[in-house]
């Protein structure tokens, strides 16, 4: 089956009846299909109990969730600072910052059960986040437990939780900007007129009808890209904002896309901070670092540059990968690669990926398996493999509602037809 992107219209028209055989199909409770009622009645977080003329009331101002930043999981050992700074974060309805602030209790202890004396206070704007400071120095060395809680909670389990303690050293100080470069990739554009090429409609196969897009027909090279992410592992609890920015002295290095890192302890490594992009004959990517602490307020920038790599991954400003096949010779190679990977080349020996045989074929390529001379026995031309779509065989209750709308739809033709 062949659809040109251009035939919206005609596909439009089926659509309407479709949609009307639909209608009638899907079960209705009131003015709305079954479901709908369910899907508004549990927007936002509320308890679902009806409240006057049925609607759900909404919940009471509470905590969702709370915990400490740094943990990777509940009863984490916690590496903190003589001023035993730990960062919690949660989320809430309906809290102001002073109901917040007031319900958050982070109470800490010695080897003697005797408390040790500390507060809790906001970390930047809104109440999302909030650090825990002791009230006088700990002692290096020493292991305490810490008990949190949030009320009022909606889930008292999400917002409950117990933690160690080690005092490791000084508080970490704020560290030298830098950043790690990863994912190098190649940046291509369309230069030439645009031609057609067939699409299994599905990127790398699939059972969608093929379509026809266009692509142009010859691209050349258009720089590249490289992510960065926050290259520094702090020895204790902190709270740092991390953010890159577009170099004022690199022109050449220009923002894809950035993002804040919020930096609370040793044991969280991975902070993305965006993507960088530079053009065809620059030989660095660089961008401007900032990490700001949030305790304090000060802040240290710096341009951090890394010397271009080769690309592992490449981009081009249009659909060509999607191709079923290159649209002519001049951009084989490009589809390759972005077919089969950076270096790839479509020799003759290397398959396109819609092509790749399975895995049993692939020890014998001239030798089908018995399962798939069976299917190639019984199975009409142009049909799907089992295997590889699904669909016709979905147990799942969205299969079987399109089934009865094709069906429901044949049978109004039918009727149509007969009148």
């Amino acid at each position: 089956m062949h659809f040109r992107t251009n035939s919206g219209v005609r596909l439009a028209g089926l659509l309407v009846p479709v949609v009307f055989v639909a209608s009638m199909v899907v079960p209705h409770q009131g003015e709305l299909p079954l479901g709908i009622h369910e899907a508004l009645g549990c927007s936002g977080s509320g308890s679902g109990v009806p409240g006057p003329g049925g609607s759900v009331a909404p919940p009471e101002p509470s905590w969702f969730s709370m915990t400490a930043a740094d943990a990777r999981e509940p009863g984490a050992t916690l590496r903190v600072g003589t001023d035993g700074f730990v960062v919690l974060t949660g989320s809430s309805y309906g809290l102001t910052a002073e109901q917040a602030l007031a319900g958050i209790k982070f109470i800490v202890t010695d080897d003697a059960s005797e408390e040790v004396p500390g507060t809790v206070a906001p970390l930047g704007e809104g109440i999302s986040n909030f650090g825990w400071t002791a009230s006088k120095p700990l002692s290096v060395g020493a292991w305490l437990t810490a008990s949190l809680t949030a009320t009022p909670a909606m889930n008292p389990a999400s917002a409950t939780s117990t933690y160690t303690l080690e005092v490791v050293g000084a508080p970490a100080e704020l560290p030298n900007p830098a950043a790690k470069y990863a994912n190098w990739g190649a940046s291509y554009k369309g230069t030439g007129d645009m031609v057609d090429c067939p699409t299994a409609g599905t990127y790398r196969g699939g059972c969608s009808p093929e379509f026809v897009i266009q692509v142009p027909s010859s691209f050349e090279a258009d720089g590249g890209y490289v992510d960065l992410s926050f290259d520094g592992t702090p020895t204790s609890g902190v709270a740092w904002e991390v953010t890159i920015a577009q170099s004022a002295a690199h022109a050449d290095s220009t923002l894809f896309y950035a993002q804040t890192a919020f930096v609370t302890g040793p044991n969280t490594t991975f902070f993305e901070l965006g993507r960088v992009g530079f053009g065809v004959g620059a030989a660095e990517a660089c961008a401007l670092v900032t990490v700001k602490d949030l305790r304090t307020g000060k802040e240290v920038s710096a341009e951090v540059c890394s010397d271009k790599q080769p690309a592992t991954t490449i981009s081009a400003n249009s659909m060509l990968g999607e191709c079923t096949q290159p649209p002519n010779e001049a951009v084989r190679d490009l589809w390759c690669q972005m077919r089969l990977g950076v270096g790839k080349t479509c020799d003759g020996t290397t398959l396109p990926l819609d092509d790749m045989p399975n895995e049993d074929q692939a020890k014998d390529p001239g030798t089908p398996n018995e399962a798939t001379a069976a299917n190639d026995a019984n199975t009409p031309a142009g049909a799907h493999d089992s295997s590889s779509c699904q669909f016709g065989h979905s147990s799942s209750s969205g299969a079987w509602l399109l089934s009865g709308v094709g069906l429901a739809f044949a049978a109004l033709r039918r009727r149509r037809t007969h009148q």
